[in-house]
């Protein structure tokens, strides 16, 4: 265990890029259909290649593909991506992962509370976790993108201020494990959480792994 992190007793997961990686074949149908209602509603942009630039440009600055659709014209931008990640199915890309699922159950263990944040809508969470093999009650709580407290995740910390309130933990001693800079590292950080990012090296983070199983270094 790394001695910055001894008093943890709290701990939260992203749970796209981070308790699975992304990989090629996951993203080119989404980031494809994404920039489909994207040119919809910009036909200025004219060609599909340049939607695809425009739209995935909006969503490295705003981490939300919610909040790009909203962007350029769309009220009903949830309703949207709920459509757009049931027809890309990226769930049925993943397997089983004993290793993961092992990383949790000592997690579950050691630690007091244990939560995920996403913003995955609930069906498409359910799929992934089912092939991941992670049964939902292995969290204490759980908030997806259907929940209304989701809606803050990548603009400020209100769904972690959430989390540390029905956890009864102090922020201090909770760490967020995340991909994303603004929604997984700063926005917890910005009530007094720790972060661990995984896959993408932030400097923001207070650690870094290289992947999901790597927080076990740091956190047993």
């Amino acid at each position: 265990m790394n001695n910055a992190f001894r008093d943890i007793r709290a701990v939260g997961f992203d749970l796209d890029g981070t308790m699975y990686a992304q990989s090629p074949l996951m993203d080119e149908k989404i980031v494809q259909l994404f920039a489909e209602k994207v040119l919809a509603k910009k036909p200025e942009l004219g060609t599909i290649a340049a939607a695809k630039e425009f739209s995935e440009k909006k969503y490295r600055e705003l981490e939300s593909r919610k909040k790009t659709l909203e962007l350029v014209g769309y009220s009903n931008a949830g309703e949207i991506m709920e459509g757009i990640f049931r027809e890309a199915d990226s769930a049925q890309f993943l397997e089983r992962d004993e290793k993961l699922i092992g990383l949790l159950h000592e997690i579950r263990k050691a630690k007091e509370y244990v939560y995920l944040v996403t913003t995955a809508p609930a069906d498409e969470m359910e799929k992934k976790l089912a092939r991941l093999g992670v049964k939902k009650d292995i969290f204490n709580l759980i908030v997806n993108g259907n929940d209304p407290h989701i809606a803050q995740k990548p603009k400020d910390g209100n769904v972690f201020s959430y989390v540390v309130e029905q956890s009864g933990i102090p922020a201090g001693n909770h760490v967020y494990i995340g991909d994303r800079e603004k929604s997984d590292i700063l926005a917890p950080q910005s009530i007094g959480m720790r972060t661990i990012a995984v896959a993408n090296e932030i400097p923001a983070a207070d650690a870094y792994v290289p992947d999901v199983y790597g927080i076990r270094e740091i956190l047993l």
